[in-house]
């Protein structure tokens, strides 16, 4: 899987990946995290078994609901000093905070249904976006957005595109993709 953030801006490596809800992609995502050196895993779709994120068991792995369509997890090393927070998290979205030396940092996995009735982004994300900048936090929001837009790569725009794209804007949020890729 690629590296979609800038190594060293956060302090930590991560990488973003929609496993597809593969059994192999959670397993060649282990290795590669491995030989790679990767710190978070922030991670869409991913393998169940039994209704657990499974595969990970050398890595902590977030989850934010114990039942159900479970489409958004984070993993970490276990040297991460890590904690789900639980207010802002669901089975589409899981948000996790990590203390750095002098600093606090949330990292949030989401994953927008393409069938949702209300266009992206949900209220639990505009209210994370919220607490991080009432409290200071830096945030990176990594997700399968399922909307269109030339801003992040899309070859056409859509509806979902367009409010997502209101949203980055109106908070001062910036799109990190490396090259045109989706």
């Amino acid at each position: 899987p690629p590296d979609n953030t800038a190594p060293g801006s956060l302090g930590i490596r991560c990488t973003q990946i929609n496993l597809h809800h593969a059994a192999h992609a959670n397993l060649s995502l282990e290795q590669w995290m491995h030989s790679s050196k990767m710190d978070v895993g922030l991670l869409q779709e991913p393998y169940l078994s039994r209704n657990k994120v499974s595969g990970f068991k050398d890595f902590n792995v977030f989850r934010g609901a114990t039942f159900g369509k479970i489409r958004a997890a984070v993993i970490t090393k276990k040297s991460v000093n890590a904690w789900l927070l639980n207010q802002f998290s669901d089975p589409d979205q899981v948000a996790i905070s990590i203390k750095m030396k002098n600093k606090t940092i949330v990292l949030a996995s989401v994953y927008m249904p393409y069938d949702s009735i209300d266009p992206p982004p949900s209220n639990l994300l505009k209210n994370l976006v919220k607490f991080c900048k009432e409290k200071r936090f830096e945030i990176l929001i990594s997700t399968d957005a399922n909307s269109h837009h030339t801003s992040w790569g899309s070859s056409n725009i859509n509806h979902r595109g367009e409010k997502l794209l209101e949203f980055i804007l109106s908070n001062e949020l910036f799109i990190l993709n490396q090259g045109s890729q989706p």
